[in-house]
Formats: C-alpha cells, structure tokens, sequence
C-alpha cells in the first residue's frame, strides 16, 4: 500500500466509506506512527511517499547506508582486537598482530589512568612497525 494524494472535498460533496478508507485510514497507516512496532524502530523512505519500518539492530551494530546506496541497515560495528590491563611502574607492550586488511578506519581506545602523584606517566602508540621520527 502507498500513500494516496488526498481529495480536496467540496461543500456538500457526499463522502463515501471507500473515499474515507483510502483517502484518511489508509493514508494513516502509512505514517511513521503506524509503521514503527517496537521501542528502537526506525522509519525509512523506500521511494517516493513509501515509508518502510527498519528494526533497531544488535548491540554493537551500527546504522549505514547499504551496498547500493539507497537503503539504511544495521551491520558490524566495532570489534575488539585486544585488551591489557598493565601494572603500575611497568612497560608491556600490547601487540596486535593480526588486524585484517579490510579496515578502512581503526579506532583505538586507551582508558589510562595513574595512581602515582607524577606527571611523568605516557601512552606512546606505533603503527605498522613504524619506529621512525615521523
């Protein structure tokens, strides 16, 4: 079902069950309010005047644009590589030595935190092996 372009009613213009059902509860049924059927329900357009309901996704998941270009969808996200928790008054290295080649973006998080009064403690970070003075 679309969404009908509604009539312009006239005065005295008899209206019929038919004239209503398409022209004001059909059209109703193809708002945003009456697509969504769960908490997290997005609303897309699918083409002109056509609204489609796309379910919130999975935890972790993220909203984009799927292959194509002309719908959204819910796929992914981030995936954790590695995590380390490092003593105080240490140097280890974490290594991640095995990230697939197919990222286009690399996030990386360090939550860092000091329990020492100096304000010598350091993140230092080296990508691919780069130990130049870049």
């Amino acid at each position: 079902m679309a969404w009908t372009s509604p009539l312009t009613w006239t005065v005295g213009q008899l209206v019929t069950a038919a004239q209503l059902n398409t022209h004001l509860r059909d059209n109703l049924l193809e708002t945003a309010a009456a697509k969504v059927a769960a908490a997290g329900d997005i609303v897309q357009a699918t083409a002109a005047n056509a609204l489609a309901r796309l379910a919130i996704g999975a935890p972790g998941q993220v909203l984009r644009v799927a292959t194509g270009g002309t719908a959204l969808e819910y796929a992914g996200g981030a995936t954790k590589l590695a995590e380390s928790i490092l003593a105080v008054d240490t140097v280890n290295p974490i290594t991640l030595a095995s990230l697939p080649q197919n990222y286009r973006h690399l996030l990386l998080v360090a939550n860092c935190r000091s329990t020492r009064g100096s304000a010598l403690d350091s993140l230092s970070v080296r990508l691919n092996g780069d130990s130049g003075a870049n």
